[in-house]
């Protein structure tokens, strides 16, 4: 039983990685920085219990539970925040200023391999319960679902690289923040759908991640198709001009 149970933890976050990973065409990511942001990911667990441990302490101190406020500040604050936010920060430490990080889509693999870090390890630790209904749920909502909010907080890293590579630091510093803002709406509403006790937002929930994981996983294919290099090149001259101006279209 625990080995079926330890399966359907793992298996669910490692298949979906390889598929991302997969996508990346143009330049694969070397391994050892793969690990490490696999690694770090999941050590974020840690932080993100400890964060959500005083979150709960201080809400409990202003807001009765069983509320829809309280559902509502929990799940978009608390939760939602102290999850992405170290998953974040553990791909901007380790990936920002790094050499590898030369096409766009890079910032989608690094962020998906650090949330899945994150789910991998969060699903290894519900898995020793022995509740085989609360991990087979998991591995078809919760592991796709960190995948898809790191999918988002990879797109707008991306492009928050690219927008320094290419001096751009109004863009830079907005695509950052909403590489940050986007995953934690999306979790909060995902958490709060489940958090409150009315049967139609149980609907909401299912209509919610259908349509943001076939947009998100259609989305990611098109991203792909469209790397670019974060850093900009300028075009080739000659002596009889540029590139660009000595093509016949």
């Amino acid at each position: 039983m625990w080995q079926l149970l330890l399966t359907l933890a793992v298996v669910p976050g490692i298949f979906l990685l390889v598929k991302i990973y997969r996508l990346d065409t143009v330049e694969k990511e070397p391994a050892g920085l793969l690990i490490k942001l696999f690694f770090f990911g999941a050590l974020t667990v840690v932080s993100a219990l400890i964060l959500e441990t005083i979150g709960t302490v201080i809400l409990d101190s202003f807001f009765y539970q069983g509320t829809v406020v309280y559902a509502f500040l929990e799940c978009f604050i608390v939760v939602a925040i102290s999850e992405e936010w170290g998953k974040f920060a553990v791909t901007r430490i380790l990936t920002w200023k790094s050499k590898e990080f030369d096409y766009r889509f890079d910032a989608v693999v690094y962020c998906v391999c650090a949330s899945l870090g994150f789910a991998v390890l969060e699903n290894i630790m519900y898995a020793a319960d022995g509740d085989l209904y609360t991990v087979i749920m998991r591995a078809v909502t919760s592991v796709p679902g960190h995948t898809v909010f790191a999918l988002f907080m990879g797109y707008f890293y991306g492009e928050a690289r690219m927008c320094r590579g290419y001096d751009d630091l109004r863009g830079e510093k907005h695509n950052l923040r909403m590489a940050f803002i986007v995953p934690v709406v999306l979790h909060g509403f995902y958490d709060f759908c489940l958090s409150t006790e009315y049967w139609f937002m149980v609907l909401v929930f299912f209509i919610f991640i259908g349509i943001l994981y076939r947009y998100a996983f259609r989305a990611v294919k098109r991203w792909s198709a469209q790397d670019v290099r974060v850093d900009y090149v300028p075009p080739i001259t000659s002596e009889y001009g540029s590139y660009e101006e000595n093509q016949i279209y």
